[in-house]
């Protein structure tokens, strides 16, 4: 088989990657909700869903608010991170036999939170080249103002 065939029966578009990088999102946060409560399966599935009705009716407009949502998301998990980082990096706690025997659990619900924090930046990366398309200037993504 040619390759050069096969990449051009895999061409993805950026609308087509977006759902798929926020679809891999929501899965990654379902098995996150073992041990901690995460909010990126709601958010998620909002996004998925201006993705797939709204977003390519008004591309500005849409960009502009999931970036925001992108960046809310992604403050949240930061802020988790620091606040979580001491406990659950205590391997001995001769007090807590349960949480002790849950090590495995945590470890991958850390890697999963760091995968889940990279994938964001490269959704929101890939907002703001198409936010960057519409723009006349990086202040209008600081702008709060969504009136059009």
């Amino acid at each position: 088989m040619d390759l050069k065939n096969v990449n051009k029966h895999i061409k993805y578009n950026q609308l087509d990657a977006l759902i798929l990088l926020t679809w891999v999102l929501i899965v990654c946060a379902i098995f996150s909700c073992l041990i901690r409560n995460d909010i990126n399966i709601v958010f998620g599935l909002i996004i998925i869903f201006i993705l797939n009705r709204q977003y390519q009716l008004k591309k500005y407009f849409y960009s502009k608010i999931l970036i925001h949502i992108i960046f809310f998301l992604i403050l949240t998990d930061i802020l988790w991170i620091i606040i979580t980082f001491t406990f659950w990096n205590n391997e001995k706690n001769e007090d807590y036999e349960h949480w002790n025997k849950l090590r495995h659990i945590r470890n991958f619900i850390k890697f999963l939170s760091y995968f889940e924090l990279f994938m964001k930046l490269l959704i929101g990366y890939l907002l703001y080249m198409d936010f960057k398309i519409q723009s006349k200037s990086f202040k209008d993504l600081l702008n709060f103002n969504y009136n059009q």
